[in-house]
């Protein structure tokens, strides 16, 4: 149930920062539609990890801390990038944290 619940608020607050934020200048029908696509497709991803050996989950935890030294070194990259405009760049930046992790 708890793990149901991680995953529901999850969801929520990928969904609720696409819509706020609207990457790419989208509508509010598609930035919903976006976080959705990608709320569902890495709880997908977790789901499937779940049935891995404790040795490749150490592994796992490892690669994520790297990832997250990763994701911070890409959002700044993304910070100093002008091109986007600024709900774009902090979608990018949150969702960065999100996938390296």
């Amino acid at each position: 149930m708890g793990l149901w619940l991680y995953r529901a608020i999850f969801s929520i607050l990928l969904i609720g920062a696409a819509f706020s934020l609207k990457p790419f200048n989208l509508s509010s029908e598609l930035a919903l539609l976006v976080g959705s696509f990608l709320a569902i497709a890495i709880i997908v991803f977790e789901v499937r990890a779940r049935h891995h050996s404790s040795r490749v989950l150490i592994g796992a935890t490892l690669g994520s801390l790297a990832g997250i030294l990763a994701a911070s070194l890409v959002s700044v990259v993304i910070g100093n990038i002008t091109v986007f405009s600024p709900g774009t760049e902090s979608f990018f930046q949150l969702l960065t944290l999100v996938a390296l992790v």
